[in-house]
């Protein structure tokens, strides 16, 4: 979904930022024995580039599929509390931030509970634009997404993000700052030597950063899967074609990527096999074609995608391209080039919450970086952080590191975090 929003007016930017000694998260120890080394040593680099994916089948030892499943489970309890307790109507004072309020309908409790708790991509709600019709389920638009990130929605009182005294608030909801609430999973993400080898991997002598990290539980119950869809690199400038052609198959794997990883600690099993549904779909192959199908591609069902693939070849081997479901097992990861046509199967009626994290990691983009060298030839000053982790949230964490209440960033976090 792609709407342009104005920034907070000035009057946001006036408010009181957080205290530097608002509190982070506090840290926890690193549980070591997380991954399986017979599982990260299996991985198959031809293979990788041929398929485009790679199934790291119950790559999660006993202890971590335990840990990730309760804290996806954590972090689903506190956004829910966070949903149901604050005063989204007559508490958080919407004006005084210059930020536009929700839309009182969406405020209710009754809608709040069944629209909203329960699971992820529920909260996000973009109003009716030009002829753009209304969408989301939820009600945080996105200036207030945004002030959450760069000042965060901190007060006191009733004009506040409600905790359960239990956490101190981050300003921001965890499904959209998920390695904020988590020290557990912000190792994962930037650290843990185990996770870094299996990244590297992926990303082999390259410089990685994230893109994005979210929360993707589905909540219980929820039937609909998702189309055929796609996601360009950055912002599609480095795509090798118009987005509505067939493309120009590159038998080459090129090392301009971005990797989405997705952990689903209780497996993820078709309906058709036994499982609740929910399974991954990919094209094996098509991510040699570079075709960004987040637009070509946004509402395609099966038909479609059948009738698309006739004719065509596998840009290595000359096999026809076919969709492939992916049986996941508990404690497993998938890895597969986000560019590549994906999907995800409904669910039965009665089936259970999904628990399910994502990692998208990417190598820097080109004129990022070069923009970011001539500012520093030119002795103009840059950022230590790319655009991922709220700066808020940025500030608070080096407050803290300084204060001695976390341990120093590592070198690995710091470039992973750190900007193109």
């Amino acid at each position: 979904m792609h709407q342009h929003f104005a920034s907070p007016t000035p009057a946001a930017t006036e408010l009181p930022r957080p205290k530097a000694h608002q509190p982070v998260m506090p840290w926890e120890p690193r549980l070591e024995g997380l991954l399986c080394p017979d599982v990260l040593a299996a991985f198959d680099r031809e293979q990788f580039e041929s398929d485009g994916y790679w199934l790291w089948a119950g790559a999660l030892t006993d202890e971590g599929r335990a840990r990730m499943t309760a804290e996806l489970q954590r972090l689903q309890a506190m956004q829910d509390y966070m949903v149901r307790n604050t005063r989204w109507a007559d508490g958080i004072d919407w004006v005084a931030r210059g930020l536009p309020p929700p839309p009182p309908e969406r405020l209710t409790a009754e809608w709040r509970e069944a629209r909203v708790c329960g699971g992820s991509e529920q909260l996000s709600y973009y109003p009716a634009q030009g002829d753009m019709p209304e969408v989301g389920k939820g009600f945080l638009n996105m200036p207030t997404r945004a002030f959450m990130a760069d000042v965060g929605l901190f007060g006191t009182g009733a004009d506040s993000l409600a905790t359960d005294g239990t956490w101190p608030s981050q300003g921001h909801v965890p499904e959209f700052a998920p390695l904020c609430h988590s020290p557990f999973l912000l190792d994962l993400a930037t650290s843990h030597p185990q996770m870094m080898a299996l990244f590297g991997k992926l990303f082999p002598g390259e410089r990685f950063c994230i893109d994005h990290a979210n929360v993707l539980n589905r909540k219980q119950g929820e039937g609909p899967g998702r189309h055929w869809h796609g996601h360009r690199y950055g912002d599609g400038r480095y795509e090798e074609h118009e987005e509505d052609s067939d493309g120009s198959p590159n038998p080459e794997f090129l090392r301009r990527q971005c990797i989405r990883t997705l952990c689903y600690p209780e497996g993820a099993v078709s309906a058709e096999e036994g499982g609740y549904g929910g399974e991954l779909g990919l094209v094996p192959g098509m991510h040699l074609c570079r075709v960004p199908f987040e637009a070509s591609f946004s509402q395609a069902d099966d038909a479609a995608m059948e009738q698309w693939l006739q004719g065509k070849t596998h840009p290595r081997h000359g096999t026809p391209l076919r969709i492939k479901r992916l049986t996941v097992p508990p404690g497993s990861f998938i890895s597969f080039c986000h560019h590549m046509p994906h999907w995800v199967g409904p669910r039965v009626v009665d089936a259970p919450t999904r628990w399910a994290f994502l990692f998208a990691n990417r190598t820097p983009l080109p004129h990022a970086v070069a923009e970011r060298e001539a500012a520093t030839t030119a002795g103009e000053e840059t950022s230590r952080w790319g655009p991922v982790m709220p700066a808020q949230w940025l500030r608070r964490m080096d407050a803290a590191i300084a204060r001695g209440e976390h341990p120093p960033w590592s070198e690995t976090a710091r470039s992973i975090l750190g900007p193109d």
